[in-house]
C-alpha cells in the first residue's frame, strides 16, 4: 500500500517548522505550480493540494489538530508492525516446534532384538 505524503512533506517543511517558514515554502511552490505559470495540464489539481495543506498548517487550531492525528496514525502504523513482527515469530516458533518434535525421533536409533 502506498503511503499518502504528509501536508509537511507537501510543503517540503519540517513538522517543527514555523508559520513564516511554511508560508514562505507555501509562496515558493505556489509560484511554481500556478496554472498561469505552468503549462502542465495537472498543475491547477496540483495546487489544489499544496492549496488544501497550507490552509491546514496555516491555522493554529487545524494544525494542532492535524500533528494528533498524525501522532496517533503513527502509533497505530508502530502497534500494527509489533504485532505483525510478532505473528510472524509465533508462526517461525510453531514450526520450530514441530521440527524438534519430529527431528530427534526419526533420528533415533532403533533397538534390534
Amino acid at each position: 500500500m502506498q503511503r499518502t505524503p504528509t501536508h509537511y512533506e507537501l510543503l517540503n517543511v519540517a513538522r517543527d517548522a514555523s508559520p513564516d517558514q511554511i508560508k514562505k515554502a507555501y509562496r515558493k511552490i505556489a509560484q511554481k505550480l500556478h496554472p498561469d505559470r505552468n503549462s502542465d495540464p495537472y498543475a491547477s489539481d496540483m495546487m489544489s493540494v499544496v492549496n488544501a495543506s497550507h490552509d491546514v498548517l496555516a491555522d493554529t487550531g487545524r494544525r494542532a489538530a492535524y500533528d494528533a492525528q498524525l501522532v496517533a496514525d503513527e502509533q497505530r502504523a508502530r502497534e500494527d508492525a509489533a504485532r505483525r513482527r510478532q505473528a510472524q515469530a509465533m508462526r517461525g516458533r510453531a514450526v520450530h516446534v514441530y521440527a524438534s518434535a519430529s527431528g530427534p525421533a526419526s533420528a533415533a536409533p532403533q533397538q534390534s532384538t
